[in-house]
């Protein structure tokens, strides 16, 4: 989780940038190219968020080795990073929350979040009660929370963009 929290700063830092820039784009009634800058900034991230991805299920111990020497917790932090780390760059869909801050449709990265939440705590529930398939589960869990956050974002953003 620790290091999931550090893709969202840099994510914000293009969404700040994607929201002027969209924002400027509506205002200009420049509908398709404010939809392409947010395309790009996805794409921009994508490409950030899947290089973090390739480190961390290549290399997990340099992430882990931050936290712990004990080979047992490398090991099964190796298991859950080569599982989450595949959704990683669905966190790009993140800079499309600033598109949607421009268009003034909060209530899509909010249906996002929720559908995320929903995943993730059902997901987590059947994972570790009725499963019990431990830390790769949970991993499995939370990969699929972030792809349905991502696909819920774009998907969202698709239709917006189309309907203008």
């Amino acid at each position: 989780m620790r290091l999931e929290y550090l893709l969202y700063p840099l994510n914000f830092g293009l969404g700040a940038a994607v929201l002027a820039m969209v924002g400027s784009n509506i205002g200009a009634r420049q509908f398709a190219r404010a939809a392409r800058i947010a395309w790009t900034a996805v794409g921009l991230s994508a490409c950030v968020m899947a290089s973090v991805s390739v480190l961390a299920i290549a290399a997990p111990d340099l992430w882990m080795g931050l936290f712990s020497r004990d080979p047992a917790i490398l090991a099964a932090a190796a298991g859950y990073l080569a599982v989450v780390g595949l959704a990683y760059p669905f966190v790009a869909a993140n800079t499309l929350m600033s598109a949607f801050q421009s268009t003034r449709q909060p209530q899509w990265p909010l249906a996002a979040m929720t559908c995320r939440l929903v995943v993730v705590v059902l997901g987590g529930w059947i994972t570790l009660e009725v499963l019990h398939t431990g830390l790769v589960g949970l991993g499995v869990v939370t990969a699929l929370g972030l792809a349905a956050w991502g696909v819920v974002l774009a998907g969202a953003f698709r239709l917006y963009a189309n309907l203008r």
